[in-house]
């Protein structure tokens, strides 16, 4: 069970690697400069990682200092409807899912409040979502969100930057991103409150290059129980599997055949 379980994470980080460097080829064959960079047909880069990892969710998180900031905020305003309606027409063949209300577009780099979003305080550096796949429900508010404004994402970026080419697994968190109908699909208890991380991996300015600047990051999902589904043969059941991690959270599951079931849940003392 472990073994698995770690073979899978070990899926996601090559994927989600294969995804940056294809990224970065085609900024680097475009003469794209960073953070300036348009990715078209992004949902196509999101379903070839799908496929070969259990990913759920994918985005890109251009980083932006604060010198770019005013430039970086009109280009991703001329670019951002595109974005946003091409994935729905890759993905949906539609647009029907799609929230086209311009008045809640924010023209700025935001960060989320309890009162809903706003334009960011000054930073030294930004990491602004452009891409991701499931797309976004509206032009806005999350397209240009700083995830940095969240303390514990800053965490996450910090320590990617600092390792160069690593990629970094945070503590469990809510995951949203996808529809509930949708997201039903991937799990054997659709109706549980599945353990997810994320992973956080550098995209590079060049190809193959751990030593070139770090212009972006990939999030991407890792949920618990993706690594335990259809493992053993039908007739073995009720194996229970307690999975923790280093920030003192842990999860029991049973698993029952192919299935997988969240079994128990709590917080390490």
């Amino acid at each position: 069970m472990a073994d698995a379980a770690l073979d899978q994470q070990e899926r996601l980080r090559d994927a989600l690697k294969n995804v940056a460097n294809e990224i970065t080829a085609y900024a680097q064959t475009n003469n794209q400069t960073w953070p300036f960079v348009v990715l078209p047909l992004f949902e196509s880069f999101a379903m070839g990682h799908f496929e070969h990892s259990a990913a759920e969710y994918i985005a890109v998180n251009n980083l932006v200092k604060h010198e770019e900031r005013e430039a970086y905020e009109i280009f991703a305003n001329q670019h951002g409807e595109e974005w946003v309606k091409e994935s729905h027409m890759i993905r949906h063949g539609n647009l029907d899912l799609l929230d086209q209300n311009q008045e809640n577009y924010n023209p700025y780099i935001t960060q989320k409040t309890d009162g809903g979003f706003i334009r960011d305080i000054d930073r030294d550096l930004y990491s602004a979502r452009t891409s991701q796949s499931p797309p976004m429900k509206a032009y806005g508010p999350t397209l240009n969100m700083n995830l940095d404004s969240i303390a514990k994402n800053a965490l996450l970026t910090e320590a990617v930057l600092a390792l160069r080419n690593e990629t970094v697994l945070s503590h469990i968190k809510p995951f949203t991103a996808l529809p509930a109908e949708e997201h039903m699909d991937f799990h054997t208890d659709s109706e549980a409150d599945h353990p997810h991380a994320f992973m956080l991996t550098p995209v590079h300015s060049k190809v193959h290059d751990a030593s070139s600047p770090i212009v972006a990051t990939l999030t991407s999902t890792v949920a618990w129980d993706a690594s335990m589904l259809n493992l053993l043969p039908a007739t073995v059941e009720g194996i229970h599997c307690v999975v923790k991690n280093d920030c003192g959270q842990n999860f029991t599951y049973e698993v029952s055949g192919t299935l997988c079931i969240l079994f128990g849940r709590r917080r390490l003392a």
